[in-house]
């Protein structure tokens, strides 16, 4: 892919974005905008995928729709971890963590918990990894053949090589 085709394929995801913002489909304009900043992140756009995220946080805030906020930050902290600046990447995990937890949304803590372990292991904090990993991992009974559980337990194993 070169720097063209990416160029067209985030102006055609900008329009998309738009179309659907003034369809008023505001909770579908949130996911694709978080779709869209993943995208941003695999493409190296930080600036367009942060001020993505900030649109669809803003719009969190406005419609009190808060199904997103989790993975929000957490995919802010995925940029911040590519700067690298690893306090605010772990910042936004955390924060991640803590709203997914109080949404009793599990799907959304196991991302966010992933996301946290890795930038731990990272730094050596192997205890604290398996501490925060693995009480999530075991909660999931099926289902775990999905990438985030796959991944999961990957950190997990990590984490208890590591931590022996």
């Amino acid at each position: 892919m070169n720097a063209g085709d990416i160029d067209r394929g985030v102006q055609l995801m900008r329009e998309g974005l738009q179309q659907i913002r003034e369809a008023g489909g505001e909770l579908l304009h949130q996911f694709m905008r978080v779709l869209f900043a993943e995208s941003c992140l695999e493409a190296k756009l930080a600036d367009e995928g942060i001020r993505a995220l900030d649109q669809a946080l803003e719009s969190v805030d406005r419609f009190d729709t808060r199904i997103l906020e989790s993975e929000i930050h957490r995919i802010r902290g995925e940029f911040h971890r590519r700067e690298p600046n690893d306090r605010a990447a772990e910042q936004q995990f955390r924060e991640a963590l803590q709203i997914a937890r109080a949404q009793e949304a599990k799907g959304w803590e196991l991302r966010a918990a992933n996301s946290l372990t890795r930038l731990l292991l990272e730094h050596g904090k192997h205890d604290e990894a398996r501490a925060i990993i693995e009480p999530i991992y075991g909660w999931f009974t099926e289902g775990l053949a999905t990438g985030d559980l796959r991944e999961a337990k990957s950190l997990l194993d990590e984490a208890l090589a590591r931590s022996a």
